[in-house]
């Protein structure tokens, strides 16, 4: 059986529950999702309020980076093989995370109302704001075009 750890980067202000709530539904959709594909997932969510007590030693910057950067001292594999948030606006901490692992390719996915989300950037909106002040880039599939295809088959038709 495979195993995936995710981490969860859940707002500051979600409650206990709330955090415990998420991470259920997280796993068990990620372990069905796994399970259409024939290949059972074990899968290991830990909220960011748990890394962070474990982890933080002071330096906001350096905790986001290790996020991404942190390996297994044993194995030596990443402790974080995907990176999940819950809202399309994320705080600075979030966000440090967030681009620390799209540019290693890590995969990051925003998690809301049931589904998951392919995310592919990010970008500040409110600079002012470091609880609230980036938005995350969603991947979106490409559109059917609505131009003609060519060649372009036009009858023949003769001027009288």
């Amino acid at each position: 059986m495979n195993r995936i750890r995710v981490f969860f980067g859940h707002p500051a202000g979600l409650s206990s529950d709330g955090i415990d709530a998420a991470s259920k539904e997280l796993r068990g959709l990620l372990r069905a999702r796994a399970e259409k594909t024939g290949r059972p997932l074990k899968v290991s969510v830990v909220p960011g309020r748990d890394d962070h007590k474990l982890n933080f030693t002071g330096d906001w910057d350096a905790w986001a980076k290790a996020i991404v950067s942190r390996k297994d001292s044993i194995t030596l594999k990443r402790h974080y093989d995907m990176i999940v948030v819950p809202s399309e606006t994320v705080g600075r901490a979030t966000a440090q995370i967030v681009e620390a692992a799209l540019t290693v390719g890590r995969p990051v996915i925003l998690f809301d109302e049931g589904t998951l989300k392919k995310v592919v950037g990010i970008h500040q909106h409110d600079p002012e704001d470091w609880q609230g002040g980036f938005t995350l880039d969603l991947w979106e599939p490409p559109q059917e075009s609505t131009q003609l295809k060519l060649p372009l088959e036009v009858p023949n038709v003769r001027n009288s």
